[in-house]
């Protein structure tokens, strides 16, 4: 099975730029069997037990959405945009990282004026850095500054309601 087999034309305006005010009424697209006549019916997440069957498996997501992106600058101003993957030990972690000019180890990033990221090296596609700040938790510098990584296909800046919306409600 290959992530192609999943790909499909939805057009832009059928894709939701804001979550619905209750979360039984988000949209729920129901995928059959290719051979079926219809393979694709549109329906809210009410109707989400009518769409079961016996024997269908049911994965529940429990993972909590962190603000994982930061909005860094280099000392010259070059932004740089940081996606923490992973947390490691000793103040250090794996992020993807897009910045216009290559970075070289020992870049300091800020935000709001403050050097927060070290740059140390890469490993694969990611980029090692090192949290300057003395936070008792790994995660305040993201929790303090950062933003919801909304998907690719939203088409507007995170705001406060984000925080709360993009959980799911089985989160921990």
């Amino acid at each position: 099975m290959k992530t192609d087999d999943f790909d499909y034309i939805l057009p832009s305006e059928l894709i939701a730029q804001t979550p619905p005010e209750t979360r039984t009424a988000s949209r729920l697209l129901m995928v059959s069997e290719a051979k079926s006549k219809t393979p694709f019916e549109d329906h809210t997440f009410a109707d989400f037990i009518d769409c079961c069957a016996a024997g269908d498996l049911l994965v529940l997501n429990d993972t909590r959405v962190v603000p994982a992106r930061l909005r860094c600058q280099k000392a010259s101003g070059g932004q740089v945009e940081v996606m923490l993957e992973r947390l490691l030990p000793d103040a250090q972690l794996l992020a993807l990282a897009r910045s216009n000019k290559t970075l070289k180890p020992g870049t300091l990033l800020y935000i709001d004026g403050q050097a927060e990221l070290e740059f140390i090296g890469r490993e694969g596609e990611f980029f090692r850095l090192k949290l300057l700040s003395e936070a008792a938790n790994q995660y305040d510098v993201f929790h303090r500054c950062g933003d919801i990584p909304l998907p690719p296909y939203i088409k507007r800046n995170t705001d406060q309601q984000d925080l709360n919306r993009y959980q799911t409600v089985y989160a921990q």
